[in-house]
């Protein structure tokens, strides 16, 4: 859900009750048996410190919905959780365009120290695309602008922005940034 991983050195003995590597070595477990993923930010000299901490994202909609205690399906577009659902449902999108390619997922995301983020970073082409994603049928160009932000310090390095949102078609948001839906990118 885009939660950061909680390494051997950080103390969450008193959060969780079991120490960080007991913690690390679980996270290790549950990549391995494919159950979560875990997307490491993108390191590259764009002028800022960036975040190193990874985010974790289950590779099942459905088991993390049981593990929010959601009933009903409609529960996973309203309440606290519905960005971090749709966030991870994008996640599970980019994985399978890979996987379905019989590729590695070649993810990750962008965060720096002053909170500026990116979602996902999609290597491809030697290029990275970024996407941004918001739970919203009507996004507006300011849903972009950590995109653009991106864009702006990466240069020419980069492809077309995406802003993947609850649309029913592909339409330009901003001059380098498209609005498009979950399931068409």
């Amino acid at each position: 859900m885009g939660a950061r991983v909680i390494g051997p050195r950080d103390s969450c003995q008193g959060a969780v009750g079991v120490t960080g590597k007991t913690l690390g070595v679980w996270v290790s477990v549950l990549e391995a048996s494919g159950q979560i993923a875990v997307v490491r930010p993108h390191f590259a000299n764009v002028g800022k410190r960036l975040v190193k901490h990874p985010k974790v994202y289950f590779l099942d909609t459905g088991v993390l919905g049981y593990l929010l205690g959601l009933a009903r399906p409609e529960e996973t577009l309203q309440g606290v959780a519905a960005g971090a659902m749709f966030e991870n449902a994008v996640y599970c999108q980019l994985h399978r365009l890979f996987s379905n390619r019989g590729e590695q997922p070649h993810l990750h995301f962008w965060r720096t120290a002053t909170g500026e983020e990116v979602d996902f970073l999609v290597e491809a082409g030697g290029r990275l695309i970024p996407v941004e994603a918001r739970l919203t049928a009507t996004p507006a160009p300011a849903h972009a602008a950590q995109v653009e932000r991106f864009l702006d310090q990466i240069g020419d390095r980069s492809g077309r922005g995406l802003v993947v949102c609850m649309v029913k078609e592909r339409f330009a948001l901003t001059r380098r940034v498209d609005a498009v839906p979950l399931g068409c990118f």
